[in-house]
């Protein structure tokens, strides 16, 4: 579980990838190039440590995982805030707009997506 929380290359790689595609995505009004930076985004498994820390009471993974998330939110913002900066878009598009006024609908299939997403995840570790 603690590699999972662990800042490696490619969990540092794919944050940094996941952020460009989604801001290039939200600037040009794409839905599918942002669900695409969703899916390669690779938060799912820091957060999963900082549960199993939080219920396990294991200090140190909680610790190592809350680092990870917080390290990667900060590199998404300043990425993301430095693309926009020199993109320079004027105004902001419906994609971003909708994200600005969540549904109901659009949490539960955040919900449902991230239960498959730990189902196969727990699978492939049996293996």
């Amino acid at each position: 579980m603690s590699i999972d929380a662990s800042w490696t290359i490619n969990y540092v790689v794919l944050t940094i990838s996941s952020c460009l595609i989604a801001t290039f995505g939200l600037i040009s009004n794409s839905t599918a190039v942002i669900i695409g930076a969703m899916i390669i985004a690779p938060l799912m498994l820091p957060l999963r440590g900082l549960a199993f820390g939080a219920l396990e009471g294991d200090l140190i993974l909680f610790r190592k995982a809350l680092g990870a998330i917080a390290g990667a939110t900060i590199i998404a913002l300043v990425l993301s805030w430095l693309t926009g900066r020199i993109a320079g878009i004027p105004e902001y598009g419906s994609e971003v707009l909708s994200r600005t006024q969540p549904l109901f609908s659009t949490s539960h299939q955040a919900v449902n997506c991230k239960g498959g997403f730990y189902y196969y995840h727990f699978l492939c570790t049996l293996m």
